[in-house]
């Protein structure tokens, strides 16, 4: 179909309930929910920057994670959430106090005693692994926080990267740039 357009050099309007087909194959996606359009972007905006949490879990997967404003630092809100301060990416004013839910993708999520660049991963909270599967090219590991919350971390499979075990206690980390608020 990509090739068919780029022949062709018309527009295609392409419907599909097949997420990874729509990112792969799109210059704009059109999500739709209940009937009515709930965001439209290119693949990468929707991806990075859903509008909120109906797109980001029907987009991919996504970690949600309740949290309470603090404050605001620029245009970043600053969180509590699982008693560790989170910074995230807001594009409108939040009001101190105010229930939030943020949210990032598991690819996003390191463990933090292997993150390459500590300053590229400045969220950070404690959890306890519930679940390590390993499926070839990554290991895939059910998390919970302190509160209860679920949260899903993939990591790419290597030889030089520790697997983890069930009940083994981490923290885990990731950048500002990887968490919005939905």
């Amino acid at each position: 179909m990509r090739r068919l357009h780029a022949d062709l050099g018309i527009t295609f309007i392409y419907v599909t309930h097949d997420q990874e087909e729509a990112l792969t194959m799109s210059d704009r996606i059109a999500v739709m929910n209940d009937g009515l359009v709930a965001q439209v972007g290119s693949p990468e905006d929707l991806y990075d920057r859903p509008c909120d949490r109906f797109v980001a879990s029907f987009i991919g997967e996504s970690n949600f994670l309740p949290a309470i404003v603090r404050g605001m630092e620029g245009g970043m809100v600053v969180a509590e959430c699982e008693g560790s301060i989170i910074r995230a990416i807001c594009t409108s004013p939040q009001a101190v106090g105010q229930r939030v839910t943020l949210t990032t993708r598991p690819e996003r999520l390191r463990f933090a005693d292997g993150a390459a660049d500590p300053a590229l991963a400045q969220n950070r909270i404690r959890v306890t692994v519930t679940e390590a599967v390993f499926a070839g090219e990554r290991c895939r590991y059910m998390l919970q926080a302190a509160d209860g919350a679920a949260m899903v971390l993939k990591e790419p499979s290597s030889a030089a990267i520790r697997r983890r075990a069930v009940g083994e206690q981490a923290e885990i980390a990731w950048s500002v740039a990887d968490t919005i608020i939905v």
